[in-house]
Formats: structure tokens, sequence, C-alpha cells
């Protein structure tokens, strides 16, 4: 379904999704900030005065590792979380991405939205940029600028540098004991 006319770019009416890779985002917040997301501004920070219809965490899970509470306070936040394992190829090495499950999402939605916000800086999401705008979908792109494709960002109708201010601070360092 195409709009006829140009969707509303802010306010309450203006219907949002927002698609989050998950892996994208931690490793850079790790390798940038050595600092870990703060998802609950994450969301703030992307949704804004706008209403979200959709909140989506794609995950992919090391089989060794118990991401348990992680997951549950993702959808504590309001995250609808997507979850899928690693998989280890004959030579070793780990696939997991979310590329097609997060393309299928994205055009699923795109007739109950005006902007869909993409969460991440991998390039590889430039062509569903360009077929949503196809669609009339708004797409915005939140990422660390360091981290961000530039296709992917000269794809988007915005780009949403992301910066410290998503960042969870680190809890102030006790003093010694012996301090007291």
């Amino acid at each position: 379904m195409m709009h006829t006319s140009p969707p509303p770019r802010y306010g309450r009416e203006v219907r949002v999704a927002v698609f989050v890779d998950v892996q994208n985002l931690f490793y850079s917040a790790r390798d940038l900030f050595n600092g870990k997301v703060d998802f609950q501004k994450l969301l703030h920070e992307t949704v804004r005065d706008r209403r979200l219809v959709a909140a989506l965490a794609y995950v992919s899970v090391a089989e060794d590792v118990d991401m348990t509470s992680f997951l549950n306070v993702l959808e504590h936040l309001g995250y609808y979380v997507r979850v899928k394992p690693q998989k280890k190829r004959a030579d070793g090495s780990i696939r997991s991405d979310w590329k097609v499950g997060m393309t299928v999402d994205a055009l699923s939605l795109a007739p109950k939205v005006d902007v869909a916000v993409f969460v991440t800086g991998d390039g590889e999401y430039t062509e569903l940029v360009h077929a949503l705008k196809r669609f009339g979908v708004l797409v915005e792109v939140a990422s660390f600028p360091r981290s961000t494709s530039k296709e992917l960002r000269h794809a988007a109708d915005r780009f949403v540098p992301l910066g410290p201010g998503v960042i969870i601070e680190p809890p102030p360092e006790a003093p010694p004991a012996g301090d007291l």
C-alpha cells in the first residue's frame, strides 16, 4: 500500500517502528565507548514524541551464553525480542545475523507506519531503506557515526547520530575500605 501524501514527520500522530540490530549496537558501543547501551534511553531517543507501533530487538545468542536476564530486560522495556541461535560453520567461524528477518518484519510493517527507524550501522540494510521509501515510509538510521556505513547514512531520510547519551554510565567506584 502506497501513501498518497507524504507522512507527517513529527508529532503524536506519526506512527513509528524501531528495528534494533543488537549485535551491531553492542560491538559499536563496546569498541567506541568501552560501554554498554542503555536500551531505555535508546528507545526514547528514537521514538521521541511519536506514537510507537513496534520496537523490535534482534539478538543472536551463542549456545553457551545465558542471556535470559538481558532478554527479559529488553522485553520489560517494551521491545519485542527476536532471538536466533548463532551457527558455527565448518570452518569454525560463527554466523549470526538477522538481515532477512529484519527485512521481512520491516516490509510487513510498512503499511502500518509512517517512519521506520533502523538502529544499525550495517550498510547491508541500504537496499531495505530504498524499498521502504518506495512504499512511502520515511526511514531514519540511528547509529554511532564512526561505525555507520556511508551508503546507509546517505540512503536514509534522516541520520540520528548516537553518542555517549545512550551509553550506561558505570557506577562510581567505591573508595578503598581503609579510606572510610
